[in-house]
């Protein structure tokens, strides 16, 4: 059973349009979810000129990851989840050009 139902639903592979309405949790509460249903951990780090964190939490398999974003105050919301991400694959000098 799972213990934080809107992430789940959050993570299903839905259209855009139907994920308007953001997921957020109190950092702690998303991180735990993150790591009990999907075994995601942080693999990356970044701040926001706002002084936001953005993380990118991903499974040891790649087999799913999820964008997180955290404002100073503690919320975190999901911004993006996805299939298959590959730690290997730098696309930078190809989204450059």
């Amino acid at each position: 059973m799972l213990r934080f139902p809107l992430l789940a639903l959050a993570l299903m592979a839905v259209p855009a349009a139907a994920q308007a309405q953001a997921v957020c949790a109190p950092r702690q509460t998303l991180v735990d979810a993150l790591k009990d249903e999907n075994r995601e951990v942080p693999v990356s780090l970044g701040v926001t000129e706002d002084g936001r964190a953005a993380e990118l939490f991903a499974s040891p398999d790649g087999k799913t990851w999820t964008f997180v974003v955290t404002t100073p105050a503690g919320v975190s919301c999901v911004f993006a989840a996805g299939k298959d991400w590959d730690p290997g694959r730098l696309l930078v000098g190809e989204w450059a050009s």
